[in-house]
């Protein structure tokens, strides 16, 4: 039995990574906070909602090869970039896009000098806070999140 519109966003939002307040919320978006509080807690408990969600999740790993991120393991991304000091970011860091290492000398023979000069680039962090504002729904990608979730329910039941 197919869900209801709203109850079908709810479900996305759930497959997405939102927590459930969150995905009731983008559902029902006239919910007062403490409503949806109970009325999400209630519906994620629905056999016909979890089946959907599991899905949902089933298919996102079947279209990513088994690799699909949450929105928790996203946000946590976002958080570690910006909250890590440039100085603690090494050339084997997941944060560090790329890495050069030049040597330097000065002199010869002997006497020469040796010192190493490493440039480190990692992702720009000013983006990576506006990304993390659009995935907590405070700015202009949040909507778009959510209707690529919709998009790939839809693509998934052959809409």
């Amino acid at each position: 039995m197919a869900l209801s519109g709203p109850h079908q966003k709810f479900a996305e939002g759930i497959a997405l990574g939102l927590d459930q307040t969150e995905a009731y919320k983008a559902a029902y978006p006239d919910a007062k906070p403490g409503s949806a509080r109970a009325s999400a807690a209630r519906l994620v408990t629905k056999d016909n909602i979890a089946a959907e969600v599991e899905r949902i999740r089933r298919g996102a790993e079947v279209l990513a090869g088994g690799c699909v991120l949450t929105l928790a393991m996203k946000r946590q991304f976002l958080y570690d970039l910006v909250t890590t000091p440039i100085d603690q970011v090494g050339p084997d860091s997941r944060l560090c896009q790329s890495y050069k290492r030049n040597d330097r000398y000065a002199g010869s023979g002997e006497d020469a000098e040796q010192w190493a000069v490493e440039e480190f680039k990692v992702p720009d962090k000013l983006a990576a806070i506006k990304l993390d504002n659009d995935l907590a729904g405070d700015g202009s990608e949040a909507s778009a999140a959510m209707g690529f979730v919709g998009a790939l329910a839809a693509l998934m039941n052959g809409r």
